[in-house]
């Protein structure tokens, strides 16, 4: 198999997922997306994007040594595929969108005037912060103390000489 006919399988079993488990694969895979098109500045590659979120998003139960990595090889593959490829494996479809009860849609633009909204100002959100003074204690008791600390806790590694 080729993988032109690889990729058409999984546009193929991709497509039969529920409308909104699809939009939210395609959104959160278009943005990966975008992350590992930045790879120059923030050096995440699409395979090493597959190595941090396939544990994540393929979850696996081996129980032998060796089916586990041949399993884990494949789950990079696939999410690095998907990521590589997603505009042609995950194409905006809008069944989701299509399919929403016209309450939602009619609901769905949020402003500040809308009726549910709410204002909330820092000091409504943040407490007041309280100020608290250190305890009084004479700055030759905290010499001492940071000294005497340092000296038994720290342990210094011996030097090895040189062998001759």
């Amino acid at each position: 198999m080729n993988e032109q006919e690889k990729l058409d399988l999984l546009r193929k079993i991709f497509a039969r997922l529920p409308g909104a488990h699809y939009e939210s694969l395609r959104y959160f895979i278009n943005h990966i997306h975008r992350v590992a098109e930045k790879q120059d500045v923030n050096m995440m590659t699409a395979a090493n994007l597959a190595i941090v979120l396939s544990p994540t998003l393929l979850s696996s139960s081996y129980t032998d040594p060796i089916s586990c990595l041949a399993g884990t090889l494949f789950e990079h593959t696939l999410i690095e595929l998907l990521i590589k490829h997603c505009t042609y494996l995950l194409p905006s479809s809008g069944r989701w969108l299509a399919s929403r009860p016209t309450e939602l849609a009619d609901n769905a633009i949020h402003s500040p005037s809308h009726r549910h909204s709410q204002i909330i100002t820092n000091n409504n959100f943040i407490p007041p912060v309280t100020t608290v003074s250190p305890p009084n204690i004479p700055s030759y008791k905290k010499w001492n103390f940071l000294r005497s600390r340092s000296s038994t806790d720290t342990r210094t590694v011996p030097t090895l000489s040189p062998i001759p």
